[in-house]
């Protein structure tokens, strides 16, 4: 990292908004510093957007003991993959499978599926939660450390699978590749599924440059108490929200804070623009949806869910 981006973090770190113990105690928490909960409460923004920017690999070394616990209460996306995947047969691919949360359900399922990431930890997460699993499950999944832009493996896939957001950490250039790597791992009547935040509401500037509470926990593992806060600000030229993340962890009895401070870039690109990019790839959308129980996308849903088949 270097000064400017320490100065920054350091800025974020120092900032004090409101002491709300009594929030923390309605929660089951006694956190001793003061944290965020209304907005609009204060506006950040850095002098130079590149503060913002940091490798995405790098993010998820520094948050991968957080990614479950903050992903906890998503379940529907798997209700949704898994009729997917029932529906257009096996095997099945995700890219970006993180720490597993989507591989593990769908193999419980009966499925046969392959995980490719390029963070060394997330994938040490995620082949801890495999050696809990029953034999039969853990036979249905292989992990592969690897580049969703640039791979080559020798299976076909009747389901590709890019999970939750995981699109958005790419650059348009990176989209085009990563989903040309995609078709030509497809079978014939192979499907791959597409799941990003609406695009419409991404380049939404209405809460800029706040800094939100947006959710808090409790570490299983330690016990501790969890706190994560963000602030981001969106260039509408670039199709680029900057996005800063705080988590910060305290001993439940009390005790010093760690506090953890990751920034990334999330990309968005219009279904028009995605669709153009498919033909481009030898694609075809097939289907889009606003939402995880398959109603029809609209401007203002919160979700944009694109099944894509071969031309």
């Amino acid at each position: 990292m270097n000064k400017d981006s320490v100065a920054t973090s350091r800025r974020l770190t120092n900032v004090i908004i409101v002491d709300l113990r009594h929030r923390a105690a309605e929660a089951g928490f006694w956190y001793s510093l003061p944290f965020f909960t209304y907005r609009p409460i204060l506006r950040l923004k850095p002098s130079q957007p590149q503060l913002w920017q940091s490798t995405k690999s790098e993010m998820y070394e520094d948050i991968s003991k957080y990614y479950d616990l903050i992903h906890q209460g998503l379940r529907d996306d798997i209700v949704f993959v898994i009729k997917l995947a029932t529906s257009v047969g096996d095997p099945i691919l995700e890219l970006g499978c993180g720490t597993g949360r989507l591989i593990l359900p769908l193999a419980r399922a009966g499925h046969e599926i392959t995980g490719l990431d390029n963070s060394a930890a997330m994938l040490e997460v995620a082949r801890h939660h495999i050696e809990a699993e029953r034999a039969k499950v853990r036979q249905r999944i292989r992990l592969i450390s690897g580049d969703m832009t640039s791979f080559q493996l020798e299976e076909r896939y009747g389901l590709i699978v890019i999970g939750h957001n995981t699109l958005m950490h790419l650059t348009r250039q990176q989209v085009e590749s990563c989903l040309y790597c995609a078709r030509h791992h497809l079978k014939p009547t192979g499907q791959l599924m597409l799941d990003v935040d609406n695009p419409v509401m991404m380049a939404d500037p209405s809460d800029d440059e706040f800094l939100v509470l947006e959710r808090t926990a409790v570490e299983s593992a330690t016990g501790n108490n969890i706190v994560q806060m963000s602030s981001s600000w969106v260039d509408q030229q670039a199709q680029t929200r900057h996005i800063t993340w705080i988590f910060d962890s305290s001993p439940r009895d009390g005790g010093s804070i760690r506090r953890t401070v990751v920034n990334t870039d999330f990309h968005y690109l219009f279904a028009h623009q995605l669709e153009m990019i498919f033909d481009s790839c030898g694609l075809v959308l097939k289907d889009i949806f606003g939402d995880y129980d398959a109603s029809p996308y609209s401007e203002d849903c919160p979700r944009m869910l694109m099944v894509v088949g071969l031309s």
